[in-house]
């Protein structure tokens, strides 16, 4: 599963707050799917179409979220909040990998005794 480069993504949301009309606000969903992208670029580097960065660094990801916070208006002081919606995300996406990894080890144990058995 490859996904977006995280920096791609925040110009996007960033050209999309631009663009919006007086009264008219980004969606908040637009967060969790950012931190989301940024968790699998986190943990599988390898899985994101052409990146940018590297977004392994602590200031990058610093940088990056705080970007995120002025887009919509997150106040400084709770702009760490987001840090740790990051961290979290990342726990998601390991204990997902290792689950996938599990399960196909699984597979695996069960195709050989499929054989073993014929």
């Amino acid at each position: 599963m490859n996904c977006c480069d995280p920096l791609t993504l925040l110009e996007r949301i960033e050209r999309s707050r631009r663009d919006l009309v007086a009264g008219e606000h980004l969606n908040p969903a637009v967060v969790e799917s950012f931190i989301a992208t940024l968790a699998h670029a986190l943990v599988d580097p390898d899985t994101v179409d052409e990146p940018r960065l590297s977004y392994r660094p602590r200031g990058t990801r610093a940088l990056l979220l705080a970007r995120l916070a002025m887009c919509f208006r997150i106040p400084a002081r709770l702009a760490h909040t987001l840090m740790f919606d990051l961290d979290v995300a990342v726990s998601a996406v390991q204990d997902e990998q290792a689950a996938l990894v599990e399960q196909q080890r699984a597979d695996e144990i069960e195709s050989l005794e499929r054989q073993w058995r014929t």
